[in-house]
């Protein structure tokens, strides 16, 4: 059912989700779902950048939290596998904390300043890609490989950004929903 670089994009509905959610909405946004992404690199195991970048298998039986999984429809099979290629040289990489804290001072300078669009200051000084977030590996292995783009550059990213991006462009569509 899954290929690959299809992406996964995550509600935990846990305190960390809540918070990522808060930080990630603006002024006159809706509610977030999506407080952190995945893509699958077969039709059963998933890439994820979490404490470190891992590979492991996608049980949806034993997922207690809310998803949906979207594909880009207008590339080819071969595309897709090169964008897991690029997203698995982060393999075993350990995760870009200093890459989060900077998209979190951005969103609360955003708040402070009372800005309806996102502020990118202190994301500039995110330019070590041994160390990605979820947004960024996924955001970037699609730039790296295909050239192709979530509406900004990947070092922006956050997956609130890339879910916007998916729902609002035709040649992406949903391929599975799982609710809470």
């Amino acid at each position: 059912m899954y290929r690959p670089a299809d992406l996964v994009f995550v509600n935990k509905h846990t305190i960390i989700s809540k918070l990522v959610s808060f930080f990630s909405r603006s002024k006159h946004e809706s509610p977030t779902f999506a407080t952190h992404v995945m893509g699958f690199c077969d039709s059963m195991s998933v890439i994820e950048a979490s404490f470190t970048t891992k590979k492991y298998k996608f049980y949806e039986s034993k997922v207690n939290y809310e998803y949906e999984v979207w594909r880009n429809i207008a590339f080819s099979y071969d595309e897709t596998l090169s964008v897991v290629d690029e997203a698995g040289r982060y393999l075993g990489k350990k995760y870009g904390y200093f890459k989060l804290a900077m998209h979190i001072l951005d969103t609360v300078l955003e708040k402070i300043l009372g800005y309806s669009k996102p502020i990118y200051l202190f994301r500039r000084f995110c330019n070590n890609d041994d160390y990605p977030i979820c947004s960024w590996l996924w955001g970037y292995s699609y730039k790296k490989s295909l050239g192709y783009q979530f509406g900004i550059d990947p070092k922006y990213l956050s997956p609130d950004d890339m879910y916007d991006y998916v729902r609002n462009h035709n040649l992406w569509v949903c391929i599975k929903y799982q609710g809470k």
